[in-house]
């Protein structure tokens, strides 16, 4: 912590002084003409340069911090963005709101550039995506503009949230990576739906997603959305499920072309426009 706090200190007096004239920040950053448009690519990856590299690579591919090269899959620009605000408490990753909304924009823009080179993953049409959604009773566990059960999480700014990598692993494989916990900042970088079981003393099983646990007891959440509030001095075992899932893989049950179809449709969920 002591040695890592110098660097982000360098950078952003490097930033604050060597970029606070940019001129492509006053004429709109990415936005505009082409030529406004590469203004603010260069600057984003000056102010990554000047900002992040120290920690996580010049290329993003990690440092003395991790890689980050997915984060535009991982997280979405809004999970970026929200990073880069908040920090990390206890990680070595500071905040970075004083360099204002324009700057950190550019910032976003150029992370979420990282890594994303042939990822192999294309969105297919989102209206046939919505039919295959539909058919496959998505909204028994997820809502999307309000309306849907709440067992898994809520879709309707997904496409803001996360990247298409993500989307299509969510899909094919929901186990391998789970969703950070976004329901509370505090909890912001702890993995939600989590799957454990509980075996008690006299041999009664529940499997189910972690709601809560603490020193004496701990809450799981089964398929049917039940939650059993079980006492660890009752237990047997206590086990986590890693790779496991409450959602299905859906990945021999659909077709390549409606796997993506699926993909586009979440990735156009962007709530109120």
């Amino acid at each position: 912590m002591i040695t890592i706090r110098p660097l982000y200190v360098a950078a952003l007096i490097f930033i604050l002084w060597g970029l606070g004239s940019d001129p492509s920040l006053a004429a709109g950053g990415a936005y505009g003409s082409p030529a406004a448009k590469q203004a603010g690519a260069d600057s984003g990856k000056t102010l990554f340069e000047g900002n992040c590299a120290g920690c996580h690579g010049i290329d993003g591919s990690g440092a003395m911090g991790p890689s980050i090269r997915q984060a535009a899959a991982n997280l979405g620009p809004e999970g970026i963005t929200s990073y880069l605000k908040n920090g990390v408490m206890g990680s070595g990753m500071p905040t970075f709101g004083q360099l204002g909304d324009a700057k950190l924009a550019l910032l976003v823009d150029y992370v979420g550039s990282l890594g994303q080179e042939g990822s192999g993953v294309t969105p297919g049409d989102p209206q046939k995506g919505k039919a295959v959604y539909n058919s496959k009773n998505c909204s028994q566990c997820h809502i999307v503009d309000g309306r849907g059960g709440d067992l898994g999480p809520d879709l309707t700014r997904i496409g803001t949230q996360r990247g298409l990598t993500a989307l299509h692993g969510a899909v094919v494989n929901p186990g391998v990576k789970l969703p950070l916990d976004a329901l509370l900042a505090e909890r912001a970088q702890f993995t939600a739906y989590r799957m454990q079981r509980a075996v008690t003393k006299d041999g009664r099983e529940i499997t189910g997603m972690r709601v809560n646990d603490d020193t004496f007891s701990i809450q799981l959440r089964d398929a049917s959305g039940q939650i059993h509030s079980l006492r660890k001095f009752d237990l047997q075992t206590l086990e986590e499920l890693p790779g496991k899932s409450m959602m299905p893989s859906y990945k021999d049950t659909l077709s390549e072309t409606e796997i993506s179809d699926l993909v586009g449709y979440l990735a156009s969920l962007r709530g109120a426009q």
